[in-house]
């Protein structure tokens, strides 16, 4: 589908000329105001006006206006008027990033309209940085009437004033969202959430009775303990329908092995999981019993197709816990998508990742693996060897990502024996590969992976990052050059 990317107001013409031209029926429209004095100007009325002029068919929009230097909010009022004239509109995204100036009764503009868009199926708001806002109810009393609106967003990074009250209040309108399947609430860095408001949002979940997929970020949010993730994870469990959960609670330093436990025990409820997404990036309080407690839990989904977890940062982490996750990884005959994180930097070695390795052969019906060891400092060429050995068994793999950032130790052997195993695949398709700061790698081992590569009769796309280490801009411009003589696209 064809798009409409980043129109600022000194494209109007231009603008203009494309909407005519105009096939598709979906824009994306990135709004630039770079007048300092005058935010509302003649210009970006002008824009918003041809715009809706003449997209009234069109079934999807995305306007963005996070790079106004300043904010008139008399542009919500008049985005609100025109939003009516969508008598198609399906897929609604609005993003006021940076609108620090907003107050709650300003998004009733929005809130009057958006109940008579009744094709609208998906609505995305974005309000990261509106310090003022602390309530929602302006937009959400009336969206109950959109009987066809499946998918609800709201991303609040940051939103200063959003408290336990804020979320008793967005609770209240969200159990009225009975015909909700997508739910996303992202309330990162929003630091006065607390047990209490977590508990309250929680409890509308099981309420919205066709949800099945949940999306909840937490992260940062420093005041939430195991006491509110606990309880908010027992009302998530009663959504019998869920077929898809991520929860974000990246640096919520208070959970711990215990919490996990009694976590992972509510999790046994959610039998219809087919995709679980869990950050605990930074939670310094999970260690190798935490490993063990997830992987185990993860063994009992019998329908779970993708698995991604995140544990950078948990410094805690050893071999020991690896080698415990693993043993439980390789049992789920089923699953096609693998995304493991790790930022241990002095607590891992080949061992640890090893054994990973030796997991991770047993799941042939895996299409996309990543495994990111972030800035492992501990492993060297013959870890990072035997795991890709181990890997090239999985003859389902299209999609292989390797994160190395700053394994200090690894050099041209690593690099060299990655591509002779990835040529082993016989469908693999796209390759990833980190090696930011590896100051090891050089131009002979990009030389010799490339020609290597060459023998593939699948591969389409690779990837490579290689900042910070010794290959040359000759070189990889040659790389790249090469691997198109076999149709290979390179991005390096």
């Amino acid at each position: 589908m064809k798009k409409v990317h980043h129109l600022t107001t000194s494209q109007l013409n231009y603008h203009d000329i494309l909407i005519r031209k105009y096939q598709a029926k979906a824009l994306d429209l990135d709004l630039e105001c770079r007048n300092h004095h005058q935010v509302f100007e003649p210009e970006t009325k002008k824009l918003l006006k041809n715009t809706f002029h003449r997209i009234t068919d069109f079934k999807k929009l995305n306007l963005c206006f996070s790079k106004f230097q300043e904010i008139d909010t008399r542009i919500l009022k008049y985005v609100a008027q025109n939003l009516i004239k969508l008598s198609n509109i399906a897929s609604l995204n609005l993003n006021f990033t940076g609108w620090s100036e907003i107050k709650n009764n300003e998004l009733e503009h929005l809130g009057i309209i958006l109940p008579k868009l009744k094709t609208l199926t998906s609505l995305n708001i974005t309000l990261n940085y509106c310090y003022k806002i602390d309530r929602l109810d302006k937009l959400l009393w009336k969206l109950k009437k959109l009987k066809k609106l499946k998918t609800l967003s709201f991303t609040l990074f940051y939103c200063k004033k959003i408290d336990n009250d804020s979320l008793k209040n967005l609770s209240h309108f969200l159990s009225k969202l009975k015909q909700i399947e997508h739910l996303h609430l992202d309330f990162t860095q929003c630091p006065l959430i607390a047990d209490e408001g977590l508990m309250d949002l929680s409890y509308c979940f099981p309420k919205i009775i066709k949800l099945k997929k949940l999306s909840l970020t937490l992260n940062c949010c420093k005041q939430i303990t195991n006491v509110g993730l606990n309880n908010s994870v027992l009302e998530i469990s009663q959504c019998n329908k869920l077929e898809s959960l991520k929860l974000g609670l990246s640096s919520l330093y208070q959970i711990t092995d215990q919490s996990l436990e009694t976590m992972m025990s509510h999790f046994m409820n959610l039998q219809n999981l087919k995709t679980i997404d869990l950050d605990f990036s930074s939670c310094k309080g999970i260690d190798d019993k935490g490993l063990l407690l997830i992987g185990e839990t993860l063994t009992n989904f019998a329908s779970l197709k993708s698995i991604n977890i995140n544990f950078a940062g948990c410094e805690d982490i050893s071999d020991d816990g690896i080698l415990n996750l693993g043993q439980f990884l390789s049992k789920l005959n089923n699953i096609n998508s693998l995304s493991l994180h790790f930022f241990c930097r002095h607590t891992i070695t080949d061992k640890g990742i090893s054994s990973l390795g030796t997991a991770l052969s047993n799941l042939q019906t895996l299409n996309f693996l990543t495994l990111n060891f972030y800035n492992f400092e501990r492993i060297t060429d013959a870890g990072i060897i035997q795991v890709v050995k181990d890997i090239s068994h999985l003859k389902n793999l299209t999609s292989l990502k390797l994160d190395l950032f700053s394994c200090k130790h690894l050099t041209d052997e690593s690099m060299i024996q990655i591509a002779s195993q990835v040529v082993k695949m016989p469908r693999i398709q796209t390759l990833i590969l980190h090696f930011y700061y590896c100051r090891k790698i050089t131009n002979t081992g990009i030389c010799k992976f490339r020609e290597i590569l060459l023998s593939s009769n699948t591969l389409k796309h690779v990837t490579l990052s290689l900042d910070q280490t010794q290959v040359t801009h000759s070189e990889i411009e040659n790389t790249q050059k090469i691997l198109a003589t076999k149709n290979i696209s390179a991005k390096i």
